[in-house]
């Protein structure tokens, strides 16, 4: 099948169509670093990245058949018994089994649902056993968390609200950030010794879809997931008991600085230096297109 012309051309077709998406992302990014709003480019991202991820995944099923998709479909309703692992409650409706990895997944979303609806495989009652159970429904504590930013989102992120936001100065706004960090969100997924919530990616996922929803334009994204998160897995403890409360308390916007001009987005071709002196580093080298920049300290 690899060495299938029609295959190869396919292939080469879908190279092509990545390398045509990653020039228009850039065009996007340098917009929007210049201080120019988001065009026409960016729902074409969505669109085309949607139709490239399908092609993808059409060709995975040509190669490996059943087994080049991600996940099978059994259908019935399971009591925890007949799931086994010590599994409490029932999988009603649809059950989808991983089958590279012998697990059970259990789904009630209707998004992952479509998603295996074509290709649903029964494997039979007396296989359940042998596989693990993954529940993917949003605990209570969760849930008030995603509610708390939905009900924020509803009363006070209206888009005549964003609108403003996104033509003031600053281009976002510092009372909304305060708030974010009075309600608690910016502290979700730090750990407790440093004042956070000690939550998992379970938790900020349920932060993140609601903000996804509003489209709110605060850095959430720079400064908690990819600023914090680095802050967080940093072996530098003084470093991280100084920053880590001043992000919490949203007094400190951070970014990561990763993209180069000769890198397109790979991590490590890297051609800026940090040489020791005096005490610290000397960083030589330039960083392009860095997400919210002019909030960073």
């Amino acid at each position: 099948m690899i060495n299938d012309p029609v295959f190869q051309l396919r292939l080469s077709d879908i190279e092509m169509e990545l390398m045509a998406l990653e020039y228009t992302e850039l065009r996007v990014f340098a917009s929007m670093a210049g201080g120019g709003m988001p065009g026409p480019e960016s729902s074409l991202l969505k669109i085309k990245g949607t139709e490239i991820a399908q092609a993808i995944h059409e060709l995975q099923l040509q190669l490996a058949g059943s087994y080049g998709g991600a996940l099978q479909a059994v259908e019935g309703d399971l009591t925890g018994e007949e799931l086994g692992h010590g599994f409490a409650g029932e999988a009603r409706g649809r059950v989808y089994v991983w089958p590279r990895r012998n697990h059970l997944w259990w789904f009630q979303r209707s998004a992952a649902q479509r998603d295996c609806q074509s290709r649903a495989r029964p494997l039979g009652p007396n296989r359940f056993p042998e596989y693990t159970v993954m529940n993917f429904e949003f605990s209570e504590e969760q849930t008030m968390i995603k509610d708390s930013v939905a009900r924020f989102v509803r009363d006070e992120y209206d888009m005549d609200t964003r609108r403003k936001i996104i033509n003031s100065e600053e281009g976002i706004s510092r009372d909304f950030w305060n708030t974010f960090a009075e309600l608690g969100w910016l502290s979700v997924p730090f750990a407790e010794e440093y004042g956070g919530f000690g939550g998992t990616v379970e938790d900020l996922a349920a932060v993140m879809e609601e903000l996804g929803k509003g489209v709110v334009v605060e850095p959430y994204v720079s400064t908690v997931v990819m600023f914090g998160g680095l802050l967080a897995a940093s072996t530098n403890s003084a470093l991280k008991e100084a920053v880590i409360p001043t992000v919490i308390d949203g007094s400190c916007m951070g970014s990561f600085a990763f993209a180069e001009r000769q890198s397109r987005y790979e991590l490590a071709d890297v051609a800026t230096t940090a040489v020791a002196a005096d005490g610290g580093y000397r960083l030589d080298g330039e960083k392009t297109v860095v997400s919210q920049w002019r909030q960073c300290q």
